[in-house]
Protein backbone atom coordinates (compact mmCIF):
# COMPACT_ATOMS: atom_id res chain seq x y z
CA UNK A 1 0.00 0.00 0.00
CA UNK A 2 2.52 2.48 0.85
CA UNK A 3 4.91 1.59 -2.25
CA UNK A 4 1.47 2.56 -4.33
CA UNK A 5 0.56 6.04 -2.47
CA UNK A 6 4.36 6.74 -3.52
CA UNK A 7 4.42 5.85 -7.17
CA UNK A 8 0.80 7.53 -7.41
CA UNK A 9 2.12 10.72 -6.09
CA UNK A 10 5.34 10.52 -8.20
CA UNK A 11 2.94 10.13 -11.76
CA UNK A 12 1.18 13.46 -9.84
CA UNK A 13 3.69 15.38 -9.85
CA UNK A 14 5.49 14.43 -13.66
CA UNK A 15 1.57 14.94 -14.87
CA UNK A 16 2.27 18.79 -13.33
CA UNK A 17 5.42 18.98 -14.50
CA UNK A 18 4.40 18.05 -18.20
CA UNK A 19 1.35 20.79 -17.51
CA UNK A 20 4.02 23.48 -16.37
CA UNK A 21 6.33 22.82 -18.91
CA UNK A 22 3.51 23.33 -21.91
CA UNK A 23 2.54 26.53 -20.29
CA UNK A 24 6.02 27.90 -20.47
CA UNK A 25 5.85 26.73 -24.40
CA UNK A 26 7.71 23.72 -23.95
CA UNK A 27 11.11 25.46 -23.28
CA UNK A 28 10.76 25.34 -19.13
CA UNK A 29 10.79 28.72 -18.81
CA UNK A 30 8.26 31.43 -18.58
CA UNK A 31 8.16 34.74 -20.98
CA UNK A 32 10.25 37.34 -20.68
CA UNK A 33 8.87 40.29 -22.25
CA UNK A 34 9.85 44.29 -22.36
CA UNK A 35 7.06 46.92 -23.50
CA UNK A 36 6.62 45.58 -26.94
CA UNK A 37 7.58 42.26 -27.37
CA UNK A 38 7.80 39.18 -25.10
CA UNK A 39 9.66 35.51 -25.89
CA UNK A 40 11.12 32.78 -24.63
CA UNK A 41 15.12 32.32 -23.73
CA UNK A 42 17.14 29.50 -23.02
CA UNK A 43 21.04 28.84 -23.09
CA UNK A 44 21.12 32.15 -24.35
CA UNK A 45 18.80 31.06 -27.41
CA UNK A 46 15.38 33.91 -28.05
CA UNK A 47 12.56 31.88 -29.00
CA UNK A 48 8.73 32.84 -30.33
CA UNK A 49 9.18 36.31 -30.10
CA UNK A 50 6.42 38.01 -30.53
CA UNK A 51 4.34 41.71 -30.17
CA UNK A 52 1.69 41.70 -27.28
CA UNK A 53 -1.59 40.95 -28.03
CA UNK A 54 -3.67 43.28 -25.92
CA UNK A 55 -6.94 42.54 -24.20
CA UNK A 56 -9.77 44.96 -23.58
CA UNK A 57 -9.91 47.30 -20.73
CA UNK A 58 -10.46 44.60 -17.16
CA UNK A 59 -11.34 46.31 -13.74
CA UNK A 60 -9.44 45.48 -10.78
CA UNK A 61 -11.11 47.63 -8.59
CA UNK A 62 -14.48 49.57 -9.07
CA UNK A 63 -14.54 52.77 -8.19
CA UNK A 64 -17.45 53.80 -5.88
CA UNK A 65 -18.49 57.50 -4.39
CA UNK A 66 -15.65 57.32 -1.61
CA UNK A 67 -12.88 55.99 -3.85
CA UNK A 68 -11.50 55.60 -7.16
CA UNK A 69 -10.95 52.49 -9.25
CA UNK A 70 -8.75 51.14 -11.68
CA UNK A 71 -8.48 49.41 -14.74
CA UNK A 72 -5.55 48.30 -16.39
CA UNK A 73 -4.91 45.91 -20.40
CA UNK A 74 -2.60 43.51 -20.04
CA UNK A 75 -0.86 40.85 -22.96
CA UNK A 76 -3.09 37.64 -23.64
CA UNK A 77 -0.03 34.96 -24.56
CA UNK A 78 2.30 36.40 -21.64
CA UNK A 79 -0.34 38.46 -19.10
CA UNK A 80 1.95 41.29 -19.28
CA UNK A 81 0.66 44.32 -17.74
CA UNK A 82 0.71 46.81 -20.97
CA UNK A 83 -1.28 50.04 -19.67
CA UNK A 84 -2.94 51.16 -16.05
CA UNK A 85 -5.55 53.69 -16.01
CA UNK A 86 -7.50 55.38 -12.69
CA UNK A 87 -11.41 55.03 -12.71
CA UNK A 88 -12.42 58.42 -11.05
CA UNK A 89 -14.77 58.21 -8.49
CA UNK A 90 -18.60 57.84 -9.07
CA UNK A 91 -19.80 61.55 -8.98
CA UNK A 92 -22.83 61.92 -6.10
CA UNK A 93 -24.45 64.17 -7.93
CA UNK A 94 -24.28 62.90 -11.62
CA UNK A 95 -27.62 63.23 -13.34
CA UNK A 96 -28.01 59.91 -14.78
CA UNK A 97 -29.50 58.97 -18.01
CA UNK A 98 -33.03 57.74 -17.40
CA UNK A 99 -32.02 53.82 -18.34
CA UNK A 100 -32.15 50.80 -16.38
CA UNK A 101 -28.36 50.85 -15.95
CA UNK A 102 -27.96 54.72 -15.53
CA UNK A 103 -31.42 56.00 -14.33
CA UNK A 104 -32.37 59.63 -13.50
CA UNK A 105 -30.75 60.50 -10.01
CA UNK A 106 -33.62 62.50 -7.35
CA UNK A 107 -32.27 64.01 -4.65
CA UNK A 108 -33.79 66.91 -3.80
CA UNK A 109 -37.39 68.33 -4.16
CA UNK A 110 -35.91 70.33 -7.79
CA UNK A 111 -34.94 66.62 -9.06
CA UNK A 112 -38.79 65.66 -7.94
CA UNK A 113 -40.29 68.74 -9.67
CA UNK A 114 -38.46 68.22 -12.92
CA UNK A 115 -39.39 64.68 -13.47
CA UNK A 116 -42.19 65.57 -15.31
CA UNK A 117 -40.19 67.11 -18.13
CA UNK A 118 -38.18 63.69 -18.53
CA UNK A 119 -41.08 61.01 -17.87
CA UNK A 120 -42.13 58.92 -20.98
CA UNK A 121 -42.05 55.18 -21.63
CA UNK A 122 -39.02 53.34 -20.88
CA UNK A 123 -37.39 56.14 -18.69
CA UNK A 124 -35.87 54.84 -14.99
CA UNK A 125 -35.97 56.96 -11.95
CA UNK A 126 -34.59 56.57 -8.94
CA UNK A 127 -34.71 58.44 -5.22
CA UNK A 128 -31.44 58.77 -3.04
CA UNK A 129 -31.87 59.62 0.05
CA UNK A 130 -35.53 60.55 1.82
CA UNK A 131 -37.04 64.07 1.24
CA UNK A 132 -38.84 66.69 3.19
CA UNK A 133 -41.47 68.78 1.19
CA UNK A 134 -42.65 70.45 4.67
CA UNK A 135 -43.00 73.94 3.31
CA UNK A 136 -43.13 73.70 0.19
CA UNK A 137 -45.59 72.90 -3.26
CA UNK A 138 -45.20 70.14 -5.09
CA UNK A 139 -47.46 70.19 -8.31
CA UNK A 140 -49.00 66.40 -8.77
CA UNK A 141 -47.74 64.69 -11.90
CA UNK A 142 -50.77 64.49 -14.28
CA UNK A 143 -50.16 60.99 -15.76
CA UNK A 144 -46.78 58.73 -15.09
CA UNK A 145 -45.81 56.47 -17.61
CA UNK A 146 -41.87 55.75 -16.48
CA UNK A 147 -40.35 53.29 -14.03
CA UNK A 148 -39.72 54.96 -10.57
CA UNK A 149 -37.39 53.28 -7.91
CA UNK A 150 -37.78 55.21 -4.40
CA UNK A 151 -34.77 53.03 -3.28
CA UNK A 152 -37.01 52.11 0.04
CA UNK A 153 -36.68 55.98 1.01
CA UNK A 154 -39.76 58.57 2.32
CA UNK A 155 -40.88 61.21 0.84
CA UNK A 156 -42.06 63.60 4.03
CA UNK A 157 -44.88 65.98 4.34
CA UNK A 158 -46.10 65.59 1.21
CA UNK A 159 -49.76 67.55 0.83
CA UNK A 160 -52.83 68.76 -1.43
CA UNK A 161 -54.83 71.38 -0.28
CA UNK A 162 -56.63 72.83 -3.16
CA UNK A 163 -58.15 70.05 -6.24
CA UNK A 164 -60.22 70.35 -9.32
CA UNK A 165 -59.27 66.89 -10.76
CA UNK A 166 -61.27 63.93 -10.36
CA UNK A 167 -57.70 62.32 -9.72
CA UNK A 168 -55.75 63.44 -6.33
CA UNK A 169 -52.28 62.32 -5.28
CA UNK A 170 -49.14 62.56 -5.81
CA UNK A 171 -49.00 60.78 -8.90
CA UNK A 172 -52.59 61.81 -10.23
CA UNK A 173 -52.67 58.40 -12.93
CA UNK A 174 -49.82 55.85 -12.93
CA UNK A 175 -49.34 54.34 -16.12
CA UNK A 176 -45.83 53.06 -15.35
CA UNK A 177 -44.08 51.39 -13.17
CA UNK A 178 -43.63 52.68 -8.71
CA UNK A 179 -41.66 51.01 -6.20
CA UNK A 180 -39.94 50.75 -2.97
CA UNK A 181 -41.36 54.34 -2.26
CA UNK A 182 -42.82 55.47 1.52
CA UNK A 183 -44.82 58.01 2.21
CA UNK A 184 -45.30 59.90 5.95
CA UNK A 185 -45.64 62.43 8.16
CA UNK A 186 -42.00 63.77 9.89
CA UNK A 187 -41.89 65.85 12.60
CA UNK A 188 -44.13 68.83 13.29
CA UNK A 189 -45.16 67.97 9.20
CA UNK A 190 -47.96 66.48 8.17
CA UNK A 191 -48.47 63.94 4.92
CA UNK A 192 -52.15 65.52 4.12
CA UNK A 193 -54.74 66.05 1.17
CA UNK A 194 -57.86 68.27 1.87
CA UNK A 195 -59.69 68.68 -0.96
CA UNK A 196 -63.09 69.51 -2.53
CA UNK A 197 -63.05 68.86 -6.07
CA UNK A 198 -66.62 68.68 -6.45
CA UNK A 199 -66.82 66.12 -9.46
CA UNK A 200 -68.39 63.40 -10.13
CA UNK A 201 -66.31 60.97 -9.95
CA UNK A 202 -63.26 61.05 -7.65
CA UNK A 203 -60.10 58.84 -6.91
CA UNK A 204 -57.79 59.82 -4.17
CA UNK A 205 -55.07 58.41 -2.57
CA UNK A 206 -51.83 59.92 -1.25
CA UNK A 207 -49.36 58.31 -3.49
CA UNK A 208 -51.84 57.56 -6.80
CA UNK A 209 -55.38 58.90 -7.64
CA UNK A 210 -56.24 56.42 -10.53
CA UNK A 211 -53.84 53.25 -10.84
CA UNK A 212 -53.60 51.84 -14.25
CA UNK A 213 -50.04 50.49 -13.94
CA UNK A 214 -48.07 48.94 -11.21
CA UNK A 215 -47.36 49.46 -7.41
CA UNK A 216 -44.92 47.10 -5.56
CA UNK A 217 -43.77 47.41 -2.00
CA UNK A 218 -44.84 51.22 -1.43
CA UNK A 219 -46.78 52.09 1.41
CA UNK A 220 -47.92 55.30 3.23
CA UNK A 221 -47.83 55.91 7.70
CA UNK A 222 -49.36 58.78 9.19
CA UNK A 223 -51.11 60.38 6.65
CA UNK A 224 -54.55 62.55 6.46
CA UNK A 225 -56.27 61.97 3.67
CA UNK A 226 -59.98 63.62 3.29
CA UNK A 227 -62.09 64.48 0.10
CA UNK A 228 -65.77 66.46 0.14
CA UNK A 229 -66.84 66.46 -3.35
CA UNK A 230 -70.66 67.17 -3.87
CA UNK A 231 -71.80 67.29 -7.66
CA UNK A 232 -75.44 67.80 -9.67
CA UNK A 233 -75.79 64.73 -11.55
CA UNK A 234 -78.67 66.70 -13.27
CA UNK A 235 -80.82 63.18 -13.74
CA UNK A 236 -79.75 59.39 -13.50
CA UNK A 237 -76.30 59.17 -11.64
CA UNK A 238 -74.06 58.90 -9.29
CA UNK A 239 -71.50 60.78 -7.79
CA UNK A 240 -68.90 58.52 -6.19
CA UNK A 241 -65.53 59.17 -4.23
CA UNK A 242 -62.74 56.58 -4.35
CA UNK A 243 -60.66 56.82 -1.28
CA UNK A 244 -57.53 55.10 -0.07
CA UNK A 245 -54.37 56.02 2.16
CA UNK A 246 -52.45 55.03 -0.54
CA UNK A 247 -54.61 54.86 -3.88
CA UNK A 248 -57.50 55.83 -4.92
CA UNK A 249 -58.92 53.51 -7.36
CA UNK A 250 -56.79 50.42 -9.10
CA UNK A 251 -58.17 50.32 -12.75
CA UNK A 252 -55.82 48.58 -13.78
CA UNK A 253 -52.44 47.10 -13.72
CA UNK A 254 -50.97 45.32 -10.30
CA UNK A 255 -50.66 46.15 -6.79
CA UNK A 256 -48.26 43.90 -4.52
CA UNK A 257 -46.43 44.25 -1.56
CA UNK A 258 -48.06 47.26 0.04
CA UNK A 259 -49.13 48.57 2.99
CA UNK A 260 -50.80 51.42 5.46
CA UNK A 261 -50.60 52.11 8.81
CA UNK A 262 -52.31 54.86 11.21
CA UNK A 263 -54.22 56.69 8.46
CA UNK A 264 -57.27 58.68 8.42
CA UNK A 265 -59.36 58.45 5.18
CA UNK A 266 -62.14 60.66 5.11
CA UNK A 267 -64.52 60.75 2.33
CA UNK A 268 -67.71 63.34 1.65
CA UNK A 269 -69.85 62.88 -1.42
CA UNK A 270 -72.92 64.69 -2.05
CA UNK A 271 -75.69 64.40 -4.65
CA UNK A 272 -78.19 66.88 -5.16
CA UNK A 273 -80.04 65.45 -8.24
CA UNK A 274 -81.98 67.94 -10.86
CA UNK A 275 -84.95 65.17 -11.32
CA UNK A 276 -86.52 62.39 -9.59
CA UNK A 277 -84.94 59.79 -11.14
CA UNK A 278 -82.59 57.46 -9.97
CA UNK A 279 -79.46 58.90 -8.61
CA UNK A 280 -77.19 58.20 -5.75
CA UNK A 281 -73.65 59.17 -3.48
CA UNK A 282 -71.49 56.35 -2.88
CA UNK A 283 -68.15 56.72 -1.02
CA UNK A 284 -65.42 53.54 -1.51
CA UNK A 285 -62.82 53.86 1.52
CA UNK A 286 -60.23 51.35 2.28
CA UNK A 287 -56.77 52.02 4.55
CA UNK A 288 -54.91 51.11 1.46
CA UNK A 289 -57.28 51.68 -1.40
CA UNK A 290 -60.40 53.14 -2.36
CA UNK A 291 -61.34 50.24 -4.85
CA UNK A 292 -59.80 47.99 -6.96
CA UNK A 293 -61.04 46.32 -10.32
CA UNK A 294 -57.61 44.78 -10.64
CA UNK A 295 -55.27 42.50 -9.30
CA UNK A 296 -53.93 43.22 -5.40
CA UNK A 297 -52.10 40.63 -3.37
CA UNK A 298 -49.55 40.50 -0.51
CA UNK A 299 -50.68 43.55 1.38
CA UNK A 300 -51.68 44.65 5.11
CA UNK A 301 -53.30 47.79 6.68
CA UNK A 302 -53.63 48.34 10.31
CA UNK A 303 -54.50 51.10 12.60
CA UNK A 304 -56.33 52.82 10.30
CA UNK A 305 -59.67 55.31 10.91
CA UNK A 306 -62.26 55.21 8.17
CA UNK A 307 -64.79 57.49 7.94
CA UNK A 308 -67.84 58.08 4.82
CA UNK A 309 -70.44 60.15 4.79
CA UNK A 310 -72.84 60.18 1.57
CA UNK A 311 -76.07 62.25 0.81
CA UNK A 312 -78.37 62.12 -1.86
CA UNK A 313 -81.33 64.15 -2.29
CA UNK A 314 -83.93 65.89 -4.30
CA UNK A 315 -85.01 69.08 -3.70
CA UNK A 316 -88.40 70.10 -5.72
CA UNK A 317 -88.92 74.34 -5.74
CA UNK A 318 -91.34 74.34 -2.42
CA UNK A 319 -88.28 72.73 -1.15
CA UNK A 320 -89.79 69.02 -0.16
CA UNK A 321 -86.70 66.72 -0.21
CA UNK A 322 -86.61 63.19 -1.95
CA UNK A 323 -83.54 60.77 -0.82
CA UNK A 324 -81.87 58.72 -3.19
CA UNK A 325 -79.51 55.86 -2.79
CA UNK A 326 -76.32 55.76 -0.45
CA UNK A 327 -73.77 53.13 -0.44
CA UNK A 328 -70.35 53.29 1.44
CA UNK A 329 -68.28 50.67 1.66
CA UNK A 330 -65.54 50.65 4.10
CA UNK A 331 -62.27 48.13 4.27
CA UNK A 332 -58.96 47.98 6.36
CA UNK A 333 -57.43 47.72 3.58
CA UNK A 334 -59.86 47.43 0.86
CA UNK A 335 -62.81 49.31 0.71
CA UNK A 336 -64.55 47.75 -2.56
CA UNK A 337 -63.57 44.82 -4.87
CA UNK A 338 -64.60 44.85 -8.08
CA UNK A 339 -64.91 41.47 -9.71
CA UNK A 340 -61.66 41.15 -9.24
CA UNK A 341 -59.24 38.52 -7.51
CA UNK A 342 -57.40 39.80 -4.53
CA UNK A 343 -55.32 37.95 -2.46
CA UNK A 344 -53.16 37.43 0.76
CA UNK A 345 -54.40 40.27 2.79
CA UNK A 346 -54.31 41.15 6.38
CA UNK A 347 -56.34 43.98 8.20
CA UNK A 348 -56.10 44.87 11.87
CA UNK A 349 -57.33 47.19 14.39
CA UNK A 350 -59.05 49.49 11.66
CA UNK A 351 -62.20 51.32 12.47
CA UNK A 352 -65.06 52.83 10.99
CA UNK A 353 -67.70 54.90 10.83
CA UNK A 354 -70.63 56.04 8.44
CA UNK A 355 -73.43 58.67 8.24
CA UNK A 356 -76.16 58.28 5.52
CA UNK A 357 -79.83 59.94 4.61
CA UNK A 358 -82.19 57.30 4.80
CA UNK A 359 -85.52 59.21 4.20
CA UNK A 360 -87.76 57.67 1.62
CA UNK A 361 -89.68 60.83 1.05
CA UNK A 362 -93.36 60.10 -1.00
CA UNK A 363 -91.49 58.03 -4.45
CA UNK A 364 -91.11 54.47 -4.26
CA UNK A 365 -88.96 52.32 -1.74
CA UNK A 366 -86.49 52.20 -4.61
CA UNK A 367 -85.35 55.85 -3.48
CA UNK A 368 -84.16 56.75 0.09
CA UNK A 369 -82.54 53.30 0.86
CA UNK A 370 -78.72 53.02 1.96
CA UNK A 371 -76.26 50.44 2.04
CA UNK A 372 -72.97 50.22 3.94
CA UNK A 373 -71.00 47.46 4.70
CA UNK A 374 -67.30 47.37 6.37
CA UNK A 375 -64.87 45.03 6.84
CA UNK A 376 -61.57 44.65 8.60
CA UNK A 377 -59.76 43.54 5.10
CA UNK A 378 -62.25 44.67 2.76
CA UNK A 379 -65.53 46.33 2.89
CA UNK A 380 -67.10 44.85 -0.38
CA UNK A 381 -66.37 42.16 -2.49
CA UNK A 382 -68.00 41.54 -5.90
CA UNK A 383 -64.86 39.06 -6.63
CA UNK A 384 -63.07 36.75 -5.81
CA UNK A 385 -60.79 36.90 -2.09
CA UNK A 386 -58.47 34.34 -1.09
CA UNK A 387 -56.33 33.95 2.01
CA UNK A 388 -57.78 37.23 3.52
CA UNK A 389 -57.29 37.88 7.30
CA UNK A 390 -58.87 39.74 10.33
CA UNK A 391 -58.26 39.90 13.93
CA UNK A 392 -59.52 37.39 15.77
CA UNK A 393 -62.68 37.93 18.13
CA UNK A 394 -63.15 41.11 16.59
CA UNK A 395 -67.07 41.98 16.30
CA UNK A 396 -66.01 43.30 12.67
CA UNK A 397 -65.98 40.48 9.99
CA UNK A 398 -63.18 39.89 7.46
CA UNK A 399 -65.11 41.05 4.70
CA UNK A 400 -68.26 43.43 5.23
CA UNK A 401 -69.43 41.26 2.05
CA UNK A 402 -67.98 38.23 1.22
CA UNK A 403 -68.78 37.31 -2.23
CA UNK A 404 -66.70 34.34 -3.17
CA UNK A 405 -64.00 33.54 -0.70
CA UNK A 406 -61.50 30.88 -0.15
CA UNK A 407 -59.87 30.52 3.39
CA UNK A 408 -60.85 33.80 4.43
CA UNK A 409 -61.06 33.85 8.36
CA UNK A 410 -60.23 35.77 11.55
CA UNK A 411 -57.18 34.63 12.92
CA UNK A 412 -55.13 35.56 16.06
CA UNK A 413 -53.06 38.31 15.00
CA UNK A 414 -51.92 39.99 18.64
CA UNK A 415 -47.88 39.25 17.18
CA UNK A 416 -48.61 40.93 14.11
CA UNK A 417 -45.14 42.14 13.32
CA UNK A 418 -43.62 38.12 13.31
CA UNK A 419 -46.15 37.08 10.80
CA UNK A 420 -44.24 35.51 8.03
CA UNK A 421 -46.11 38.38 5.48
CA UNK A 422 -44.31 41.25 7.46
CA UNK A 423 -41.22 39.40 8.15
CA UNK A 424 -40.53 38.27 4.55
CA UNK A 425 -40.56 34.75 4.95
CA UNK A 426 -43.70 34.21 2.62
CA UNK A 427 -47.38 34.10 1.80
CA UNK A 428 -48.43 32.88 5.94
CA UNK A 429 -46.41 29.73 5.25
CA UNK A 430 -49.79 29.20 2.83
CA UNK A 431 -49.73 27.60 -0.88
CA UNK A 432 -50.99 30.12 -2.72
CA UNK A 433 -51.95 29.36 -6.42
Amino acid sequence: MFKKSILTALLVSFSLCILALASCGGKGNAWKYDETYHWHEADGEITEKAEHVPSEWIVTAEATTETSGSKHIVCTVCNAELQVEEIAKIDENRPGSGTWEDPYNIRTYEDLHSLRQKDAEGVYFKLLNDIDLEGVTLQPYEDFYGNFDGGNHYIYNFSIVYGVYPEIGLFRKNHGSIANLKLSALGEGKCYIGVIPDRQTVSCGALVGDNFGNVYNCSVENAEIRVNSSYNTGSDGATTINIGGLIGKVSGGEVKGCYAVNNIVYGNAKNESGTKSSFSACVYAGGLIGSSDSSVSHCYAYGNSLEANAYAYYKTSGYTYYYGKTYEQLGGVIGKVNGSTVIALIGYENEFKVTYTSGAGSLSSYYGSYSYNFGEAVGYNSGTLQYVYGKTSDSTSVAGYAGTSYYCEQIDISNFNKLPIISGEGIWGLDVK
